[in-house]
């Protein structure tokens, strides 16, 4: 007989779930069909999971952990909803999205929705260097968005594509790093940079991913962000060694998208793009270390550093 082996944050990451749950709850029964296109779909709750685990590192997960965290998942899924209208996607790691559901008037409400749910809970925290904190993240990822729409279905450099991931992914972990850090008074060690890596190395591996997993439970085809025009880390060093039509981008052919995927496969460049990743996460490891009990972060880190889906 095969014994589940339960997550040690399950309790703190139900109560995460109960909380957005909640909080989002409507006397308007059509925002409640919105928020529900998302609330059925629970991701990794990495974000959320950093946050109970760096709390929890300081000597015990504090009481308003799971407060923090339940925002943190809502500004991330805001994201989600808007970046599928943008995008115009219907589906989400395999599943319908919230646009493919509903719409996207719906979706751009229910990001919206879910951001205003955010900031109600972040006044209830009475935390004034959390709150600012977050008003100034959330401006930063709006605008890391619109450089990315500035630059969309183009070839980009390498510093473009950092300054665009740093907004979009490296921003929310910074957050969850520093904001679980200021809820413990006695700390004194910032961790904006160690979360903003993290969150660097995790993007980079999405990306890898986008050209190589066949893993069901990736829950998107190969290719997709090309497909979409996505300029990422594997396409920037390809193209440093190799010439090829860049206005492909703007449409890519099936021919052009094999092509890609072909010559970047006989080619060492997703070896290169992972050592990149492993080493922005092993820059956050090494500052962790300084938390008084780093032995689980730490373990995160490592298992965000060989995920496979």
């Amino acid at each position: 007989m095969t014994v589940a082996i339960k997550h040690p944050l399950s309790d703190w990451l139900d109560q995460v779930d109960a909380q957005i749950t909640e909080t989002v709850k409507s006397p308007i029964p059509y925002a409640n069909e919105i928020a529900k296109t998302l609330l059925n779909r629970k991701g990794k709750r990495l974000r959320a999971q950093l946050i109970l685990l760096i709390s929890q590192a300081h000597g015990g997960i504090h009481p308003k952990a799971s407060n923090l965290a339940s925002i943190i998942e809502l500004i991330h899924m805001a994201t989600l909803m808007h970046d599928d209208v943008i995008d115009e996607s219907n589906l989400r790691r395999g599943q319908i999205s919230t646009r493919g559901a509903m719409g996207n008037a719906a979706a751009v409400l229910g990001g919206d929705f879910l951001y205003s749910h955010a900031f109600k809970l972040i006044s209830q925290l009475n935390h004034s260097g959390i709150l600012s904190h977050l008003a100034n993240t959330t401006c930063k990822i709006v605008e890391g968005e619109i450089h990315q729409l500035a630059v969309e279905r183009s070839l980009i450099s390498e510093q473009d594509y950092l300054t665009i991931i740093s907004a979009k992914t490296g921003l929310l972990f910074s957050a969850s790093a520093e904001c679980a850090r200021l809820l413990h008074a006695e700390s004194n060690t910032s961790f904006i940079d160690a979360g903003m890596n993290l969150g660097i190395g995790y993007q980079i591996i999405d990306d890898i991913l986008d050209y190589q997993t066949q893993n069901p439970q990736w829950g998107k085809d190969i290719a997709d962000d090309l497909r979409q025009g996505k300029c990422t880390l594997p396409l920037i060093l390809f193209a440093k060694s190799n010439r090829f039509n860049s206005d492909e981008l703007k449409s890519p052919s099936p021919q052009f998208i094999q092509f890609i995927l072909n010559s970047i496969a006989k080619s060492n460049i997703l070896d290169q793009c992972r050592q990149i990743a492993i080493d922005y996460i092993q820059k956050a490891q090494n500052a962790f270390l300084k938390l008084p009990h780093p032995k689980e972060v730490i373990d995160l880190c490592e298992k965000i550093k060989h995920r496979q889906f």
